[in-house]
């Protein structure tokens, strides 16, 4: 069986869902639940992918992502790895935990995130032993479900990961009373449990794309049409930012007005500047690259880069003017024309 169209450039939007093997449970209990979320932090952090909304349900997932760097397949094979290992490790289980490879719609953004994020945030209530229940019982239910986004969407909390604003501003513009579009967005989904909603997946074309008759020929005209003869993703890697060593450590010599050959002596001191070419370096030459191979181009070992980055991590989280302007040297790099 052909394996499925993957369509893949910077920016991309997807609806990407995962099912257990034979429809068996993914999850056991809530440890397993805590320990996917933070698996799914760490894979989005390594790969720079962008979590919108998510829910996690008994044996399957939503995620709605945005993907900047173009590289959904490889941060879906981290991730879905890292958290099969962890699950069988558990559980003293072997073989597959998913059913086949997990399933993605591109999608087309500016006019169907809303409806999706509503489409993903009421899936607890849209199982079979919710039919006839009561619509008070439902939005109690919906309101006190803790692993989904949708929590953070009608309050004020959510997880680091958990990217808002792009959802919420089409709720209500401005950014100044985010009590009332946490408010409003509550009222648009529960007006969801009050009528038959036309399922937004419906539309998709070729089962792996949904937007407008523009969007979709776009996406034809720009990946599909040429590709008839083509391995899968010949054409999409073309599309990925490459970065290298060098570009990393001028951006970041640049925000911090040092001299780049400064940021490349193994046993430099310079408050945790070579740090963050290591981190840089690791999470956007991972997308081709070894962490033995990237090692290679620092002059460390691949336990050497573990250690810095942890070390690295607690750092940003200590230091907030230092996160902010790594931050802005990262938005420099994956975005750079």
């Amino acid at each position: 069986m052909a394996r499925p169209l993957r369509i893949q450039y910077p920016g991309a939007w997807y609806h990407v869902t995962c099912r257990g093997n034979a429809r068996a449970n993914i999850f056991r209990g809530d440890k397993d639940r805590r320990k996917f979320l933070a698996l799914l932090e760490e894979s989005t952090r390594d790969f720079s992918v962008e979590v919108h909304c998510y829910c996690l349900l008994g044996n399957h997932f939503h995620l709605l992502v945005k993907t900047p760097l173009a590289n959904l397949d490889r941060f879906m094979h981290q991730f879905n790895t890292a958290y099969s290992v962890f699950f069988n490790w558990k559980h003293k289980r072997v073989g597959h935990l998913y059913q086949g490879r997990y399933k993605a719609i591109l999608v087309e953004a500016d006019n169907h995130l809303l409806e999706l994020s509503r489409y993903i945030h009421l899936n607890p209530v849209r199982l079979k032993r919710w039919d006839g229940a009561p619509l008070k019982e439902k939005i109690a239910a919906l309101d006190l479900y803790p692993w989904s986004s949708y929590q953070a969407y009608t309050k004020m909390s959510g997880p680091s990961f958990l990217h808002q604003e792009m959802i919420l501003s089409m709720i209500a513009g401005g950014k100044k009373n985010r009590t009332l579009r946490n408010r409003r967005y509550r009222e648009f989904v529960l007006r969801g449990l009050k009528k038959e909603l036309r399922d937004p997946l419906a539309d998709k074309k070729a089962h792996s794309v949904l937007g407008s008759d523009e969007f979709i020929q776009w996406v034809y005209s720009s990946f599909v049409r040429e590709r008839k003869e083509e391995k899968e993703y010949s054409r999409i890697k073309e599309l990925v930012p490459s970065v290298t060593v060098e570009q990393i450590i001028q951006a970041v010599a640049s925000e911090f007005n040092v001299k780049p050959e400064e940021l490349t002596r193994k046993y430099a001191r310079m408050g945790g500047l070579r740090a963050a070419v290591i981190e840089l370096s690791c999470r956007y030459l991972r997308q081709t690259r070894s962490l033995r191979e990237i090692g290679e181009k620092l002059g460390l070992s691949a336990a050497g880069l573990i250690r810095s980055r942890e070390r690295f991590e607690i750092r940003l989280k200590k230091d907030r003017d230092f996160r902010k302007r790594f931050e802005r040297i990262e938005k420099k790099i994956a975005f750079r024309s």
